[in-house]
């Protein structure tokens, strides 16, 4: 069985991802495409839109704070649907052109 102060530390650490969770699924697809073109993450550009997005999650995550067992999983699932989808998508192209030859 599992002490009160080992309880504590999982709450405060799941509610710790639980609110970092959006700023990373924002921030993750930005600084995958400024490393793959070459681009410097501290130039000044970059880092006033990490900044943006940054603090775009941070306000979502705080939104998701007023209620968390209906909103959580509706934003979570807004933030990371488009990748599931773009993933789909090309999974059917290749379906389709193995399948044209």
């Amino acid at each position: 069985m599992a002490s009160t102060s080992e309880l504590r530390h999982t709450s405060t650490l799941e509610a710790t991802a639980n609110f970092l969770a959006p700023t990373f699924i924002l921030l993750t697809p930005f600084v995958t495409y400024l490393r793959y073109h070459g681009y410097e993450l501290l130039a000044s550009e970059a880092v006033i839109c990490l900044a943006g997005l940054a603090a775009l999650g941070l306000l979502i995550s705080a939104l998701i704070g007023i209620r968390p067992e209906t909103l959580r999983p509706m934003v979570l699932l807004a933030l990371t649907l488009p990748w599931t989808l773009a993933l789909a998508r090309s999974s059917a192209y290749l379906a389709l052109d193995w399948v044209g030859q």
